[in-house]
């Protein structure tokens, strides 16, 4: 092959002419040095890569090292952007709607105390079972502070501080012990009444028969005395009916002797 064929050859190839092999061979290593550099920098470019005349068709050390060292990198990145994402604050929207399902939440178990204070039987001078246990078991407030919330919101009041609404939850379970106290308590008396006018009324009752059997008894015997009364004159009579037709009968004698 002629010289001039060697030369558009490596014209073609980017290479520097023969005479000035060691200035191209110091000038080329700075660009494969810089592309290294880069690749290094930016791991996401690895496939990217200039070839430099020397190294042909295989890649300089540099680059060799920077690939192998590309996959905890993006293992690396690719757990902070999970943990960025764990961190990262909830959307009003989604905020708001888990607010609202807690509130919901809590209106269902409200309704549901209340379903189950009327459903429950009373037992002894106290609360009701279902108030007991739940006082007893610390299951919260029975109005809960999402609805003193709203009451309070529905009438233009409004608060930022979420202590109000404990206090106002607070001043109504008291509210309502009071009240069922109260009702207890009026129950209570109202069953003592129900009892004592009942067995008033059967005495009542007792007493009216009893005077209806002496008011009977009281026209038969006045009614006996009398009939014995009209036969004892009735006898009377005869018997006087009887004297005085004897004595006439003595006297028409005693005329005709």
């Amino acid at each position: 092959m002629s010289e001039r064929l060697i030369e558009k050859r490596r014209e073609k190839l980017g290479l520097p002419p023969i005479g000035v092999s060691g200035v191209a061979t110091s000038s080329s290593s700075t660009p494969s040095t810089v592309t290294t550099t880069a690749t290094t920098n930016t791991p996401r470019n690895h496939h990217h890569l200039h070839r430099t005349p020397s190294s042909g068709n295989h890649r300089s050390p540099a680059s060799a090292s920077s690939s192998t060292t590309t996959t905890p990198v993006h293992a690396n990145h690719a757990a902070h952007l999970h943990r960025h994402q764990q961190q990262q604050p909830l959307t009003p929207q989604a905020a708001a709607a888990t607010r609202l399902f807690a509130q919901d939440e809590q209106f269902r178990l409200f309704l549901q105390r209340l379903q189950t204070t009327r459903d429950d039987s009373y037992s002894g001078p106290g609360l009701p079972n279902s108030i007991s246990t739940t006082a007893a078991g610390g299951g919260g407030t029975t109005v809960p502070t999402a609805l003193t919330r709203r009451i309070l919101s529905r009438q233009g009041v409004g608060y930022l501080d979420d202590l109000v609404g404990a206090l106002a939850s607070a001043s109504a379970d008291r509210f309502l012990a009071s009240m069922l106290q109260q009702a207890k308590a009026c129950r209570d008396q109202r069953i003592k009444g129900a009892l004592a006018a009942k067995e008033e009324a059967r005495q009542r009752r007792k007493h009216t028969r009893q005077y209806q059997q002496d008011a009977v008894d009281d026209r038969k015997r006045r009614k006996e005395q009398a009939q014995k009364a009209l036969m004892e004159a009735n006898l009377a009579t005869i018997q006087v009916s009887k004297d005085f037709g004897n004595s006439s009968k003595g006297t028409k004698s005693a005329a005709k002797g």
